[in-house]
């Protein structure tokens, strides 16, 4: 088996970022049920669009499945 080079991966994370990670989970829960509105979707963008949290994400390496665009 080859050595592997793997990326550091950040293993403690703020409270602010699992609170921005766990809003935007519960907005796009929201726009997804019978009583979602288009408010819902705009705020889970723009809490994936957080620099704390494109940094976790790019942070997270392998653990994490490739987007297929660029967050």
């Amino acid at each position: 088996m080859k050595n592997v080079k793997r990326k550091v991966v950040m293993t403690t994370v703020p409270e602010t970022l699992l609170i921005k990670l766990g809003s935007a989970l519960i907005h796009y829960h929201e726009h997804e049920s019978a009583h979602g509105v288009p408010l819902d979707l705009l705020v889970a963008r723009q809490l994936m669009q957080d620099p704390e949290v494109t940094k976790w994400i790019k942070s997270m390496g392998v653990l994490l499945p490739l987007p297929r665009t660029k967050p």
